[in-house]
């Protein structure tokens, strides 16, 4: 397809990327396991590192930061940054085309266009703990993106271990089942002969439509238009070095400045009314 070939350059890099199995495993997934997990799981904080417990098809399991790091194959080490300072992130999204300035709250997805912003959408429904809303990426999840484009080390395992545990208890009514697909991997990993409970949870993949969404600019504000910019970095290099001292590149490797008229002119054309339709986030489920 079209659409398809547009994007192949960060297919590619997802296929490589360090994260490809927590991204792309689909694994039976036991509705009652995971509502199970959430009923019973708690943190024990009297050991270094802290793990939580809980107790699935009536066997305890312990989970730790490392036990999510080897069910998901995620890599990297205990002491990896899940963050990095403001300027570099910062100047990592302008040069990806970002249009607003990311900061510690959010960045958004209208920001970039093309590829960017399918990346970042994957990184989103992937790894966002948020409930609801497929738009924006706060801080964290903005050190990620920046991270693997650059080729920087970022503790995935920690970040989801953090967002388990704010799960944990909260506030009445608020309830969700939080990374069902990542809960039942790490139960299939401490527990290789949990049988498959005949009442299973369907998670809906990504539709084909979310190319042609991002390809779309939706901003009005010619201020706000993003710059279509081509993939960098590690996105397309598999042996991409990472720039040293905090540096978002190389020197002699080009950094999209600010916009020229000329772009925002021609992409002012580009301008559609058309309404956002939110894609549905996949990684949680209302808790009955």
């Amino acid at each position: 397809m079209f659409e398809a070939v547009n994007f192949q350059g960060i297919i590619n890099f997802l296929n490589r990327s360090r994260f490809h199995v927590a991204l792309s495993a689909n694994p039976y997934i036991s509705l009652p396991y995971i509502q199970q997990f959430w009923d019973t799981v708690h943190q024990d904080t009297d050991v270094e590192p802290h793990v939580l417990h809980a107790r699935v098809n009536n066997t305890e399991v312990a989970i730790s930061m490392e036990t999510i790091r080897a069910a998901l194959a995620l890599g990297g080490a205990v002491y990896d940054p899940m963050s990095y300072p403001g300027t570099l992130i910062m100047g990592c999204f302008q040069r990806m085309g970002y249009r607003g300035r990311p900061n510690d709250t959010q960045a958004r997805k209208g920001g970039l266009v093309g590829e960017w912003t399918y990346f970042m959408h994957v990184i989103i429904q992937c790894l966002s703990p948020r409930k609801a809303g497929t738009d924006c990426l706060k801080s964290a999840l903005q050190a990620a993106m920046v991270a693997l484009t650059l080729n920087k080390r970022f503790n995935f395992a920690l970040h989801i271990y953090r967002e388990l545990v704010m799960q944990i208890n909260p506030l009445e009514g608020q309830g969700f089942l939080m990374y069902p697909r990542f809960v039942q991997m790490i139960l299939n990993h401490l527990i290789p002969d949990l049988p498959q409970h005949p009442i299973l949870l369907t998670l809906t993949p990504m539709s084909k439509r979310i190319f042609t969404d991002c390809t779309r600019v939706k901003q009005q504000n010619v201020a706000l238009i993003p710059v279509p910019t081509p993939l960098f970095g590690h996105l397309i290099n598999p042996d991409y070095v990472e720039p040293l001292n905090d540096h978002w590149f190389h020197p002699g490797e080009l950094v999209q400045g600010q916009v020229q008229n000329q772009v925002q002119q021609q992409q002012q054309q580009q301008v559609q009314a058309q309404r956002q339709v939110p894609i549905q986030q996949q990684q949680q489920v209302p808790i009955q």
